[in-house]
């Protein structure tokens, strides 16, 4: 018996739910996490790629394709080529190690050299985030225009809908803490209109790599009651 038809047979006539992964972190950070008590939210996962998940008016909003919430996707460098326009493109771990490697390689010093050994397949958050703690001037230029691209597009989106919080996740939060969601918070403050919005709080996540799970949970168990209601 295949995997899926074991998992198929496991689960017959048992309720599932499905979800995008940065949807439920988005869920818990709204029940139990960094933005409890608002009605209306925005997650902005940033790790390998660039997710986000919206809350308004209380519930998980996906919009008419259900493709709601992506912000990795928005474009903020319309000219450039295909593969270089998106948020994703610029701002994510992947895009901060790929602009890294090719400065590096080009001549320009850096202390993560030094780090992985002249490895540039090793890279990852945490060797980005302990030369951001020894002080590389590389690392800290890379990361700041891309918290800086990051919070643009939070301000964006917040112009448009007018929250009260954002919360900050993912991979690349998790290890810079802080000074990330700070540059982050910088460039917001610059960039959403009216100056009103500046009260829109930028927080980091409150549950982690917990998130995803957490919001799985009551999302699953929000549903199940509303179905039991219905009969």
């Amino acid at each position: 018996m295949c995997r899926w038809a074991f998992i198929e047979k496991e689960l017959e006539g048992l309720a599932v739910v499905v979800e995008n992964d940065v949807n439920v972190a988005a869920w818990g950070e709204f029940s139990v996490g960094a933005c409890k008590g608002v009605k209306d939210m925005l997650a902005v996962w940033v790790g390998t790629g660039i997710g986000g998940g919206l809350v308004l008016n209380g519930e998980l909003f996906r919009g008419h394709h259900l493709t709601a919430g992506e912000i990795g996707h928005t474009v903020i460098h319309a000219d450039a080529a295909l593969g270089r326009r998106t948020l994703e493109n610029s701002a994510s771990r992947t895009a901060v190690v790929n602009q890294l490697v090719q400065l590096i390689s080009a001549n320009h010093a850096s202390k993560i050299t030094q780090i992985v050994g002249g490895d540039f397949t090793a890279i990852r958050s945490r060797v980005i985030a302990k030369a951001l703690e020894m002080d590389d001037p590389l690392t800290r230029t890379v990361l700041e225009q891309a918290a800086r691209y990051v919070g643009v597009a939070i301000a964006n989106t917040v112009t448009m809908l007018s929250l009260p919080c954002v919360v900050v996740g993912g991979g690349v939060t998790d290890s810079l803490g802080r000074v990330w969601v700070e540059w982050v918070r910088q460039a917001f403050e610059e960039h959403v209109f009216p100056q009103e919005l500046r009260k829109c709080r930028i927080v980091a996540s409150r549950l982690g790599d917990d998130a995803g799970i957490v919001g799985a949970a009551f999302l699953a168990r929000n549903r199940l009651w509303k179905t039991r209601l219905k009969r």
